[in-house]
């Protein structure tokens, strides 16, 4: 009787603890369910920011988004890329054309009037708030592709949080898209999401677009090989002028901000298979190393290898947008959290590219503004990728070409008026152009050299954050 007596008071005594164990367990949150919930909080608190950039200025895209919702909701689907009642014509492919369509069901219930096709420029505040509101709830698809791409990547919270901060307080999508107004986070997005699955079951997909009925650079160029090649010709030009040498005929000028067939004076002038076979002829090397070499059959030797298609492409593409460099940017963003390597370079990527952003936002209130963020953005990601990789990732000569970036928007918005008055209007922007294209081929031959030397290492001595020196090993 006394055994059991005693049993049974040790059972009673086991009881609570067991109990306590049960409700610390409970008291422990899950570290996932717990990042997960911060995720979307700081995602919440992003687009709060975002929608206080509704009243700013948006560019003419924003009557070409609204015109678009006007043309799916309205007319019948046969009509959809024919109607040309406005200039803004439907020239995106089905899948964006039928996002509008999806789009404008919402819209009848705010201002049935702004799908009117034949209510062009409209404008009313309710037309405003939608397209902003259509821009930062579709950018959670972009915020969705991130944590996806990351769970595949990263394995520490340290990593996942310089991500956030990379991908989505990009200034590159704050300008464009919630000021100038388009849906590239949305699209990014997808791209996001895509290669997140893509890594996970070892496939690989690539997908090319050129728009050939257009002129090989853009009104504003591209900060890519095309503005080099512009800037040359344009040079050489004015040399064989004072020579009394003779130019093309016909040449078109290619500073007059005009979309148009370019004609180059003295350089030959390249033709949409020209520019097709270099482009496609510069992917080569790196999807051959990709295809063929084990070493390489990695997550990160493929977002790597998409990284570089995307930023040949606009390199050497025909009639290439500013903002497709957000194309390169922004999946770079992944490896700059993973290799020292990849973080110099996103550095100077995405800091010569946020420069070449900034003509987008042209009117003269926005200057204070678009300079407080490139500064901003570009000091964070320098301060949490050093801090990350434990050291210094710029060498002297990166961290002079990164200093001169800041003097191209005091020129266009200070120094030009001073010098020129109204003389010689596209300066600053080829200025722009020609110095930020200077980085990007930087960027782009620096990406190529590293995913050819897989494995090959030379040692350089580099600052650590607490200023010591030491030996480390970079490709």
């Amino acid at each position: 009787m006394s055994s059991r007596k005693k049993n049974e008071e040790s059972v009673k005594t086991v009881e609570p603890s067991e109990k306590e164990a049960k409700e610390n367990t409970a008291a422990v949150e899950d570290p996932s369910n717990r990042s997960s919930r911060s995720f979307w909080f700081l995602c919440a608190l992003i687009a709060c920011v975002k929608l206080l950039l509704s009243p700013t200025y948006h560019s003419t895209d924003f009557e070409v988004h609204r015109n678009w919702l006007a043309i799916t909701h309205s007319l019948p689907i046969k009509e959809w890329y024919v109607n040309a009642k406005s200039e803004w014509t439907l020239d995106y492919p089905p899948f964006f054309a039928w996002f509008e369509y999806f789009l404008s069901n919402f819209a009848k219930s705010v201002d049935p009037k702004m799908l009117n096709v034949n209510n062009l420029g409209y404008a009313s505040v309710a037309t405003k708030i939608f397209q902003r509101s259509t821009v930062i709830v579709t950018d959670f698809v972009y915020a969705y592709g991130v944590k996806e791409l990351s769970q595949t990547l990263h394995q520490d919270e340290k990593s996942f949080a310089t991500l956030i901060v990379l991908t989505l307080c990009n200034v590159g999508l704050l300008i464009v898209d919630h000021i100038h107004f388009q849906y590239n986070g949305f699209l990014l997005g997808v791209l996001m999401l895509s290669l997140s699955k893509v890594t996970r079951i070892s496939k690989e997909v690539i997908t090319r677009l050129f728009p050939f009925k257009r002129g090989l650079v853009h009104a504003y160029w591209a900060a890519n090989a095309w503005a080099l090649y512009t800037g040359c010709d344009k040079v050489l030009s004015i040399i064989w002028k004072q020579f009394g040498w003779s130019t093309a005929s016909g040449a078109a000028s290619m500073t007059a901000g005009l979309v148009q067939e370019n004609v180059y004076a003295v350089l030959p002038t390249p033709t949409p298979v020209a520019t097709f076979v270099i482009t496609f002829t510069m992917m080569l090397p790196s999807l051959w190393v990709l295809f063929i070499r084990n070493s390489h059959k990695t997550p990160q030797h493929f977002i790597r290898c998409v990284v570089l298609c995307g930023l040949t492409s606009f390199m050497f593409g025909w009639h290439v947008h500013e903002k497709a460099i957000l194309t390169a940017i922004i999946p770079l963003c992944a490896l700059a959290t993973i290799d020292a390597g990849d973080a110099k370079i996103f550095i100077i990527l995405s800091a010569a590219g946020h420069t070449a952003l900034l003509p987008l936002l042209h009117q003269i209130i926005f200057a204070p503004l678009r300079i407080l963020l490139l500064l901003t953005y570009t000091s964070i990601t320098i301060i949490s990728l050093f801090n990350l990789h434990n050291k210094s990732l710029l060498s002297n000569y990166e961290w002079l070409y990164m200093s001169w970036l800041l003097f191209l928007p005091v020129y266009e918005n200070v120094l030009h008026k001073l010098l020129f008055g109204d003389r010689l209007p596209f300066l600053p922007l080829a200025l722009t152009s020609l110095y930020c294209a200077v980085g990007v081929t930087y960027s782009w031959l620096y990406l190529n050299i590293t995913f050819f030397r897989d494995g090959k290492y030379t040692t350089e001595t580099a600052v650590t954050l607490d200023g010591s020196k030491k030996k480390i090993k970079v490709l």
